[in-house]
């Protein structure tokens, strides 16, 4: 659903926008999103503006400058990029100075990002799900000169991987910069991606495929795997060259080696995740010559969870560490829930011996998709938390293999948003949550937000994990007895 039914008119610095051209960066990259600002400003003021790319047009008054166009290189107008430098690299600006709107990002996906912002924040647009695009606000906007928002992501690695933001554009509205296995990944007209290289996880079987992924691991002491994993590292980086990561993680399986040479390292590191590291770490020392930007990839999960006491990951080393049997009813601080103790522990250690540490967060029942799931008053307090312990990248992991989870858009996109930005307040999160609603549902969404907070109150108090059974996840005396009331509210939503 596109809601295109009403035209606005939107003043820019006292001029109408339907005035100003649109002049775009040379590159394939700057010019869609120059061509998707048009196609949305015309469903929003009825009128085409006329797109060009900077070298092929004169400098005048009344331009929409996306990208970094060569406006700025001779001087005019002046942008000034202090701060920019270094910046996070999908990071962006959106001005408003000499007349002209400025629509510029630190790499493509900045530009892209920038674009969507200003259709957001500035124009009203709504971008909720692939199917659902909704134009709010007032009739009439008036883009002040002098306007200014700088952003730049505070996690340098987003996604939120539910199969309802698996289609690219969507993924771009909402910046996510990742690609995967299973999600669609944006190509180079679209900004391109913080690639991972090959199969996004569990990879020792494919760098030791007669060990199936079920069905043990090797020996990570052993010479032999170090040189088979750098071989592969290798030629997976060369198939690959845009690529910034390399994961090197073990098989999906507690079936870990036993030998008296990994054992001897179990001992000394207080923790199987040393054999791990210290392979990691090897394989990191060998390509950082030959490839400087990339950064090999490796779980903390199951049996290497527990971080070591002696071996800290190379600066070239990404630690991935993966939640899972804590309690998604209680927020992951609080450590009253005896579920979350131990993740309490687990990330402070790896805190402290690694700079690059992501999280690969389960936020839905795998065992039962379309229940009520008690979680979503925890999602922002959560990812917060983990940034606040240093995490720098998230994978925060829903339904990957269908559309239909209960209320899955809304949770993809609230985990959009704080994977943007972790530190927004609860009220901004409830916002976002009633802005989602309304767009989506629409009249009738205050039942729906009724029923959302229902489903909260039922699961507190309550422990659950990603696999819990329906009798456990809500106070089933609460839930039931409320029912009547929850079918008023679905049928009065529906009207």
């Amino acid at each position: 659903m596109i809601d295109t039914q009403r035209f606005k008119t939107v003043q820019l610095a006292g001029m109408p926008i339907t005035d100003y051209i649109i002049v775009h960066e040379s590159g394939a990259a700057p010019e869609r999103a120059a061509n998707e600002l048009c196609s949305y400003l015309e469903k929003t003021v009825g009128m085409k503006l006329s797109v060009s790319v900077d070298a092929e047009s004169s400098a005048k008054k009344a331009e929409i400058l996306v990208g970094k166009t060569n406006r700025e290189s001779s001087g005019w107008p002046m942008l000034d990029r202090t701060g920019f430098t270094g910046m996070a690299e999908d990071g962006f600006i959106i001005a408003v100075k000499d007349g002209r709107l400025i629509l510029t990002g630190g790499n493509h996906r900045g530009t892209f990002y920038a674009v969507y912002e200003f259709l957001e924040q500035m124009i009203g647009w709504r971008f909720f799900a692939d199917d659902c695009e909704v134009l709010t606000g007032p009739d009439e906007l008036d883009i002040a000169e002098g306007t200014f928002d700088c952003q730049k992501p505070v996690l340098e690695y987003r996604d939120t991987h539910w199969n309802d933001y698996y289609p690219v554009p969507i993924r771009v509205k909402r910046k996510l910069n990742t690609g995967s296995k299973w999600a669609d990944t944006p190509d180079e007209t679209w900004g391109g991606t913080f690639e991972y290289a090959g199969t996004f996880s569990h990879t020792m079987c494919e760098i030791i495929p007669e060990i199936g992924n079920g069905e043990g691991q090797p020996c990570y002491t052993d010479p032999a795997v170090l040189e088979r994993a750098i071989a592969w590292v290798r030629k997976t980086a060369d198939a690959h060259p845009g690529a910034r990561i390399v994961p090197v993680t073990q098989n999906d399986n507690w079936n870990y080696c036993q030998c008296e040479r990994c054992q001897k390292v179990y001992d000394e590191e207080g923790s199987p995740a040393g054999v791990i590291i210290r392979l990691a770490n090897a394989v990191a020392d060998s390509i950082r010559d030959d490839y400087p930007e990339l950064s090999i990839d490796t779980f903390a999960y199951q049996w290497t969870r527990k971080a070591p006491l002696v071996t800290k990951p190379r600066e070239n080393v990404i630690v991935r560490l993966c939640t899972g049997g804590e309690c998604r009813n209680h927020r992951y601080d609080d450590t009253s829930c005896h579920f979350n103790q131990t993740l309490h522990i687990d990330i402070a250690q790896w805190a402290a011996i690694t700079k690059r540490l992501f999280v690969w967060d389960y936020t839905t029942n795998f065992s039962y998709f379309l229940v009520p799931f008690a979680n979503i008053g925890q999602l922002h307090h959560n990812l917060r938390w983990m940034r606040d312990n240093h995490m720098s990248g998230i994978f925060s992991q829903g339904n990957h293999l269908c559309k239909g989870t209960e209320l899955g858009p809304l949770r993809a996109y609230l985990l959009a948003k704080i994977a943007w930005d972790p530190d927004l307040s609860d009220e901004t999160y409830s916002a976002y949550m009633d802005d989602f609603l309304e767009g989506y549902y629409g009249a009738g969404w205050k039942n729906i937000r009724r029923y959302v907070d229902l489903i909260e109150e039922c699961g507190k108090n309550r422990h659950v994990t990603i696999y819990g059974r329906p009798e456990y996840i809500l106070d089933r005396r609460k839930y039931v007895s409320a029912c009547p009331e929850i079918e008023g509210w679905f049928d009065a939503a529906e009207k």
